[in-house]
């Protein structure tokens, strides 16, 4: 999810506020029904809506990781076809994989790529990691399957010293061509949308 908090504090903090959402439901609810109501309709008040209340936080919070995980994902799936051709032209002059991902890095029309290129840029440059380890950092966190396969082929196309500007180039072209066809088939489900809707109308 590319979050700026560590796992263990962030569920900390998720079970925190579960407990002061219900405590503080709870003490509300309390108020509210010595003075309005009575007899079970009390007792369903300060029990089951402070329970409901803290229910609803917790699952709130533990969605919410996963809703950005699945954000960040389809953003780097959408524009991996552009950032790999532009991968391609920039490893064709020959430079080495950290300035390709340092200038791809300062591209943010790219959107959560340029942020995973930042990343691995960042772990060279701040943590001393050479660059297979930074790539496969960025391998184990990244949320996009396609993305970690790139990075995967990048890894074995370095340890096995073939052409960096080739490979890229296959799997940009490769993955234009999906995304052609996806736009093709997202645009016949429109239309065949839009001929229900007519018809129904």
């Amino acid at each position: 999810a590319n979050m700026r908090v560590l796992f263990r504090t962030y569920v900390s903090v998720m079970f925190l506020y579960t407990f002061l959402s219900f405590a503080f439901s709870f003490a509300i609810m309390l108020i509210i029904s010595m003075i309005f109501l009575s007899g079970i309709s009390f007792l369903i008040a300060v029990t089951l809506v402070p329970a409901l209340i803290s229910i609803l936080v917790f699952g709130l919070m533990y969605l919410y990781p996963i809703s950005r995980s699945s954000g960040r994902k389809s953003d780097i799936d959408s524009n991996l076809p552009f950032a790999l051709a532009h991968m391609a032209a920039i490893s064709s002059s020959g430079v080495p994989p950290y300035i390709m991902f340092k200038i791809l890095s300062n591209f943010r029309e790219y959107g959560e790529i340029s942020s995973e290129c930042a990343r691995i840029v960042r772990n060279m440059d701040v943590f001393g990691l050479d660059e297979i380890s930074a790539l496969k950092d960025s391998i184990s966190k990244t949320p996009s399957h396609s993305f970690r396969e790139v990075l995967e082929g990048i890894i074995s196309t370095i340890h096995t010293g073939g052409s960096l500007e080739k490979y890229l180039n296959t799997q940009a072209d490769k993955m234009i061509f999906d995304y052609r066809l996806n736009r093709e088939r997202y645009t016949q489900t429109l239309s065949t949308y839009a001929d229900f809707y007519t018809a129904l109308m």
